[in-house]
């Protein structure tokens, strides 16, 4: 029980939000690495050998939670051996319907000639057996998934020669009808063959079929199709509406997302192209673009012209994964991580960059527009940085010439990054112990990546992603794992402050540029701390994160693949050896009005708005500073690394700053954790006393 205790209380430091004061660090170069733009998207290959593989037959496993959440499950949708959920980021394989049931569809069960597409359906109280045998009779690969009619279902998936789709009048029941083929397109261009789709419907009956997909030309270069059809037989194949020749995004680096008669596509992931939103509000009649981030170097030939090469000085921060989710109004909001580069000279190769300082999830919605990074001067020292499209999706800046970097988030909306209360808790971030090899290193760039944002009817927004923990090191391999966090974002969408705190001047209030209404502690969304059920993911490689992305008033619907290594066994660059077994596991969450602001039930205020301990460690004395937003009544805990509590006393707060504190001389060094409670919240923090 001890040693459950403390477990949780090191992960409690981790996800309180903006608790902990910000860390200095130094930027490693080591972790840039060179990589090609003539790479192969995976996925039309030939078929591997079957490994030996049993399917999981039985109900799934539902685990439920009650921390933090009104209701929570956990669900086992299917296992596969088809550990590569895409080329880039998943999308559009889940849907929830106006009953409460959902759809779910992956890969599965291997690569092998048995590859396929696996479904599972929740009912509205649990999702059925797991799948024994694909949908399709044939090999399909990269599936898709959306309500087709008033009650029923479409998958879409590709063969190598065309994309393939089944059809039912009912969820959840009945034979698949199908194959049928959405028809290549004939337009002149070299690479025509259809493949990894992403598909919604639109309409007040969802009965308007919207595609997009891809394909790869043998000097590596992608293009771009859209098709649609109103009747579910009849198809028209176009190029992507409103981008032009020339403007290319390769395999899954696109998604979809409908609501009503309103249609979007998102485009972004590309060092040498712009980053889009392209609408229609009229079920894809008409459509219009809006450019979320303006690359200086797009549309440049990146092997002969002088002015497409870049140095490390002139790094670029731009937008890579996304995923897009479309309100009830009809506005569009986006969740982005980030990639870091240079090209530093001419050829078809360039530098991308990774260790702590590449990170951040980003919002975005319509009315922010094209995305430019602002200027900045640093407070402690007056360094400066020129307003510059090169740092639009940056999140860690440097303080002065030495080469150390802290938190700064310009823009108000940085919704996610790699906690530094678990680096706290771990005592260092090692960028030797992250996995950027190329199996990697082809999807994500960032610590943060893989998001997948979901919208409620009453505006609220959900965003996961997956995220490099320090506080999990995978034994086989000696590398971080990856965990899925989940973000609370409400209107009017202002997320979070400038994080720049004042380290030389402790006592002075933080600089901040506007409170915000930013989310709400980051938890992880697959519960690696959760007693009750046995650190149920505790040795989870979480990725490929997917959701739902309109659903009922605060339910969220949320999906990612697990396995028990690092690393992948199937696509380019594999580093395991062997295939294993990995789950897809569906997460439903209802979060409690505690973690939203706006709920009529919500009455609550956390009055703690930032919390912080000095020195760290303590000799004698240890300070807990708290910027209030109003007086309350405080609780001061210290627990050991046994989960012994060794000493309690209450405080008043006042509004603004409040620095209580404790005497450290009767306790024995080590380490020790201090919660402070007020008004039913709660922060715990890790100090060392010397």
């Amino acid at each position: 029980m001890k040693k459950v205790l403390f477990l949780s209380l090191i992960l409690a430091v981790g996800m309180t939000g903006f608790a902990q004061k910000d860390l200095r660090v130094k930027n490693d170069k080591s972790n840039f690495v060179k990589v090609s733009n003539k790479t192969m998207a995976f996925g039309k290959e030939a078929a591997t050998e079957a490994a030996q593989f049993t399917p999981n037959a039985g109900v799934p496993a539902t685990a439920h939670y009650g921390t933090r959440y009104d209701a929570r499950a956990d669900f086992e949708t299917m296992t596969t051996q088809m550990d590569l959920g895409a080329n880039g980021f998943v999308a559009n394989r889940m849907w929830r319907f106006d009953d409460g049931s959902v759809g779910l569809v992956g890969q599965f069960p291997d690569n092998s000639a048995n590859r396929g597409t696996g479904y599972n359906f929740y009912d509205g109280s649990e999702f059925g057996d797991q799948p024994e045998a694909r949908i399709e009779g044939m090999r399909t690969g990269w599936p898709v998934y959306c309500q087709y009619g008033t009650n029923g279902e479409i998958v879409v998936a590709h063969t190598g020669n065309d994309l393939v789709y089944y059809t039912r009048a009912t969820k959840g029941e009945g034979e698949w009808v199908g194959p049928k083929y959405i028809p290549n397109p004939d337009l002149g261009y070299p690479a025509e063959v259809m493949t990894w789709p992403k598909v919604v419907t639109s309409g007040p009956n969802h009965d308007i079929i919207h595609v997009i997909a891809a394909d790869q030309a043998d000097d590596f270069i992608s293009y771009d199709y859209y098709a649609r059809s109103t009747d579910g037989e009849n198809w028209t194949v176009t190029t992507i509406p409103t981008l032009q020749d020339g403007e290319n995004f390769s395999a899954d680096t696109y998604s979809l997302a409908a609501n009503g008669n309103v249609v979007a596509m998102s485009f972004s992931g590309s060092a040498q192209e712009n980053a889009y939103i392209i609408k229609s509000t009229d079920n894809g009649e008409t459509w219009t673009q809006i450019k979320v981030w303006d690359n200086p170097y797009a549309g440049l030939d990146w092997e002969n012209d002088e002015a497409s090469v870049f140095g490390d000085d002139q790094r670029m921060f731009g937008p890579d994964n996304a995923s897009i989710c479309i309100d009830n109004n009809g506005m569009v909001h986006a969740a982005y991580s980030s990639m870091m580069f240079y090209h530093p000279e001419l050829g078809d190769t360039w530098m991308v960059g990774g260790g702590l300082t590449m990170d951040g999830i980003f919002y975005w919605n319509e009315t922010m527009g094209t995305v430019v990074g602002p200027g900045w001067t640093c407070p402690d020292d007056g360094f400066v940085i020129e307003p510059s499209k090169r740092n639009a999706f940056r999140f860690w800046f440097p303080t002065d010439e030495s080469g150390e970097y802290v938190r700064r988030n310009f823009n108000q909306n940085v919704i996610g990054f790699v906690d530094l209360g678990l680096i706290q808790q771990a005592g260092e971030f090692n960028n030797d112990l992250v996995h950027d090899e190329q199996d990697y290193r082809g999807f994500w760039l960032g610590m943060s990546c893989s998001p997948a944002i979901c919208v409620d009817a009453d505006g609220t927004i959900a965003i996961a992603f997956s995220m490099v923990d320090p506080s999990r090191i995978d034994a086989s391999t000696n590398k971080y794992y990856r965990s899925v966090v989940v973000s609370y974002l409400e209107a009017p969408y202002i997320a979070g402050d400038a994080f720049y705190n004042q380290y030389d001047n402790p006592e002075e209030e933080s600089y901040t540029d506007h409170p915000g209404n930013y989310f709400y502690n980051m938890e992880y969304l697959q519960d690696v701390e959760d007693e009750e059920w046995g650190f149920f993911h505790s040795m989870d490689e979480a990725i490929f994160v997917n959701g739902i992305t309109n659903t009922v008033d605060h339910e969220f619907w949320f999906s990612f693949q697990a396995d028990q290594m690092v690393g992948l066994n199937v696509g380019n660059g594999a580093t395991q050896t062997a295939a294993s077994d990995g789950i897809i596991w569906a997460v439903k969450l209802v979060p409690d009005s505690d973690l939203l602001l706006n709920t009529e039930e919500h009455v609550a205020v956390n009055p703690m708005t930032t919390t912080r301990v000095y020195p760290n460690p303590a000799t004698s004395v240890l300070n807990i500073e708290v910027n209030a937003s109003q007086s309350s009544d405080m609780n001061i805990a210290v627990f050991n690394i046994t989960g012994q509590k060794v000493m309690e006393k209450n405080v008043n707060l006042h509004a603004g700053i409040n620095t209580p504190s404790i005497s450290t001389t009767d306790l024995s060094s080590g380490i020790y954790f201090v919660t402070v409670k007020a008004n039913g919240f709660e922060n715990t923090m890790k100090f060392i006393v010397k």
